[in-house]
């Protein structure tokens, strides 16, 4: 049984991911003027609650990803479910041929090594903290309450807070982060040192300031976890 799902978000970004996301196991096509997933991982599944399921993890990932590489700051979504037959939709008059794989296995510098993006929904299809960080990532406008829950998960993953220290991460900031809620503003009188929780900076992250900061950290794991050791860069 073939399976393929409509998916609903910015066209240009859904043209980035599917030059990307272009593998026998999931796939995304511009067809018949729609974005469709499908692939070898939606036609092992029997009925279409859990296609739909399955495609609505496969598009989270898709959808913070994207956020993550290319800038986007919309919300991919899962529109509707159909089974296919000859490999198009049942409702389908696009003519054009199937849509070329660009990361099958074997084929020289194929997307699977260079895309972030195909390595980061793989990995993460497999890895439940890091399928969990980025679902937690895959908000429109996340708050500091948001990057609480996003940050204790990437720490625990790299292996705690003198990791993420080296990485840059000041104590202030990580105290900020783990409070979930804007700092306090610093009180007339106060000496730097006082106001950021005992850093000698005195460091007082803006909540802007303190997304870039998670999503440093967070593609510094997606990163180590995912890109092969020997790989080219």
């Amino acid at each position: 049984m073939k399976w393929e799902v409509r998916v609903q978000g910015p066209g240009t970004i859904l043209k980035q991911i599917a030059l990307a996301v272009s593998d026998e196991d999931i796939r995304l096509a511009l067809r018949d003027g729609a974005f469709v997933l499908s692939g070898s991982r939606l036609d092992g599944l029997g009925d279409a609650a859990s296609v739909q399921h399955e495609a609505e993890r496969i598009v989270t990932l898709l959808s913070s990803s994207a956020r993550l590489s290319f800038g986007s700051t919309e919300r991919l979504r899962v529109d509707d479910v159909s089974e296919t037959t000859a490999g198009t939709f049942q409702t389908s008059t696009d003519r054009s041929p199937a849509p070329t794989s660009f990361d099958r296995p074997g084929a020289p510098q194929g997307w699977a090594q260079l895309s972030s993006v195909s390595r980061s929904v793989r990995s993460a299809l497999s890895n439940p903290a890091m399928e969990q960080a980025l679902a937690l990532r895959d908000t429109q406008a996340p708050g500091w309450a948001d990057l609480a829950r996003l940050y204790t998960v990437i720490e625990a993953e790299l292996g705690g807070p003198a990791v993420t220290a080296r990485l840059g991460l000041s104590e202030s900031a990580r105290k900020q982060l783990l409070r979930g809620s804007a700092p306090p503003p610093a009180r007339r009188g106060t000496t730097p040192q006082a106001a950021g929780d005992g850093d000698p900076e005195g460091e007082r992250l803006t909540l802007k300031d303190a997304l870039r900061s998670v999503d440093r950290l967070l593609m510094t794991w997606l990163t180590s976890a995912t890109v092969p050791s020997g790989h080219d860069r």
